[in-house]
């Protein structure tokens, strides 16, 4: 199994005020907590920790209650409690005044702590936890693996109790073994069965740096990314000053395609009403480039030893992912010819438009289309015609960044080059539509300007291992070289 890292580790995090993260499970999640509050408070972002459950005291942050909202305020980062009880523990807050926060201090990210474990790697988890605030909007299920190979009853929280859901079935003096950790996390009863549905989840395996077992870990990393609900996996490393966290988006043979039913939901902007709907996305093939270095318009051409036409090798990259099917935009001359070569496929779309103009214009007639979809799609994963070589583990990498960041551009970059294809939200779409109507240059340049006047926000860039997101055949083809060789599309 083939592996590649999100660089940075981070880039999943929201940092749009309001949002709250929620961490449950085991074995590491009070020091993720600090990492995040931390991360978050180096990037000029106000945050509030804090905790549904009990925790022992915090060194190196401001810690307040109710009765210091003014202290509160005037921090960029603190920790919000309820009380310090007799044994010395922080006392945590009501799920409802998290979800207060906000209101009370406004423009904060919010960072929360939803169950405990004793300190122990594992546990098993009792009716009423854990306790999780209803704005939660993203869930980050922490696992101590580093506890696998340890002696149950030393690694397991409450193993043996009768008040408590047990999905393994080991006695104490059994070693616990990757395929019990496994049951546990994905098990009825379970850490996955606590996260409420809909909200997202990113798997954190914490302790690794005293797990030996690399062959066992990776293989449970890969077993855990075939579960619908685990799009991503953090690992989490203790080292000298701190974690070294690295960002595990599902790669190679054994992953899985994410169908548009494991999408967290999205947001559609209409007028200024905001309307949640499930998410949906599309594949936007963009074939109206007029050029003619194959001796044919380059949709039809077939380039090196591949039988098939660019476009129909294009649109057998995108057949079946998504919900939403596929557009090709294109133009009139060309319509009859692309309508051929598509035969047989289904759900797609061949949509006429005007030639001239670029990219732009190419996204613009895409949104007259998807404007009048009902159900309507919430994401465009915009594609050139002339990129055909697309590996199926770049689309479930792109997939877990937008799945977590839902309403920001995603886009794969190679050796630091922009590639494609580009996860757009429909929402920013229909924004810069109107201007993209008239713009005659690529959509990219346009997005460019919008990001520059603050109307949208950058895409996130995520590095992938697949030279095929920059290999412009239109360039590389006719000049004998490669991808490597300087070939590149990121127009749009």
């Amino acid at each position: 199994m083939r592996y590649s890292f999100l660089d940075p580790w981070h880039v999943f995090l929201p940092r749009e005020a309001g949002h709250v993260v929620a961490l449950c499970g085991s074995g590491g999640k009070t020091s993720l907590l600090m990492e995040i509050a931390r991360l978050w408070a180096a990037e000029g972002l106000p945050v509030v920790a804090t905790t549904t459950t009990r925790t022992e005291q915090l060194a190196d942050i401001l810690a307040v209650d109710a009765s210091t909202t003014a202290a509160a305020a005037a921090a960029p980062v603190v920790y919000r409690h309820g009380g310090v009880r007799r044994d010395g523990k922080w006392e945590g807050i009501a799920a409802s005044d998290v979800d207060s926060i906000d209101r009370e201090l406004p423009g904060r990210l919010v960072v929360v702590e939803v169950d405990g474990a004793a300190k122990r790697p594992f546990k098993y988890y009792r009716a009423g936890e854990p306790v999780w605030p209803q704005r939660t909007s993203l869930a980050l299920v922490v696992m101590g693996v580093g506890g696998v190979g340890e002696l149950a009853g030393e690694v397991v929280h409450r193993l043996g109790r009768e008040d408590v859901t047990d999905p393994v079935g080991v006695a104490a003096g059994d070693v616990w073994q990757w395929d019990q950790a496994y049951t546990l996390l994905t098990g009825p009863g379970g850490y996955l069965d606590q996260v409420p549905e809909g909200v997202p989840v990113v798997l954190a395996l914490a302790g690794l740096e005293h797990q030996p077992d690399s062959i066992g870990l990776f293989g449970f990393t890969g077993r855990a990314m075939e579960h619908p609900r685990v799009p991503l996996v953090l690992f989490c490393s203790r080292v000298e000053g701190g974690l070294s966290l690295r960002a595990l988006p599902p790669a190679g043979a054994r992953t899985r395609t994410p169908t548009p039913t494991t999408f967290i939901r999205a947001t559609i902007m209409t007028g200024a009403d905001a309307v949640a709907v499930a998410r949906c996305d599309v594949a936007v093939i963009m074939c109206r480039g007029s050029s003619r270095r194959f001796g044919s318009p380059k949709a039809l051409a077939c380039v090196g030893n591949d039988p098939r036409p660019l476009l129909r090798r294009v649109v057998d990259c995108f057949a079946g992912r998504f919900a939403g099917g596929i557009i090709v935009i294109t133009t009139g001359d060309l319509e009859a010819r692309c309508r051929s070569t598509l035969e047989g496929v289904a759900d797609v779309v061949v949509v006429a438009g005007p030639a001239g103009g670029d990219t732009a214009l190419t996204l613009a007639l895409a949104w007259e289309h998807l404007a009048a979809r009902v159900p309507p799609c919430t994401h465009v994963w915009a594609h050139p015609v002339d990129v055909p070589d697309i590996e199926a583990r770049t689309f479930v990498q792109l997939a877990a960044v937008s799945e977590l960041r839902p309403e920001r551009a995603v886009r794969p970059t190679w050796c630091g080059t922009p590639g494609h294809p580009l996860v757009l939200p429909v929402a920013m779409l229909g924004l810069l539509a109107p201007e993209a109507s008239t713009w005659t240059g690529p959509w990219r340049a346009l997005m460019e300007r919008a990001v520059a006047d603050g109307r949208i926000a950058a895409p996130l860039l995520v590095a992938v291992a697949d030279p095929g997101v920059v290999h412009d055949h239109d360039v590389t083809e006719a000049t004998g070289g490669g991808a490597a060789a300087g070939g590149r599309n990121d127009d749009t």
